[in-house]
């Protein structure tokens, strides 16, 4: 099941979002799209997870090799 939640000025508190995507997966709702113009999120329904979330954005965004290694995805 897929479910969109619509965040406006995400942007601008990317430490306060981390966390809330963070609890969003603990409540199994894990991240599966952002579409940053129209800042909505879309999630798929999971069983619940401990999760960390880390933006990065920009043209040079790359995912660190460490995080790589230990699963870490890009969306």
């Amino acid at each position: 099941m897929t479910i969109k939640r619509w965040r406006p000025l995400w942007s601008y508190r990317v430490e306060e979002t981390e966390q809330w995507l963070a609890e969003m997966a603990r409540d199994g709702l894990q991240l599966s799209n952002i579409q940053r113009f129209s800042r909505f999120f879309q999630f798929e329904k999971v069983a619940s997870i401990e999760t960390t979330y880390q933006i990065q954005y920009g043209k040079s965004a790359q995912l660190a090799k460490t995080l790589k290694i230990m699963g870490g995805r890009k969306l």
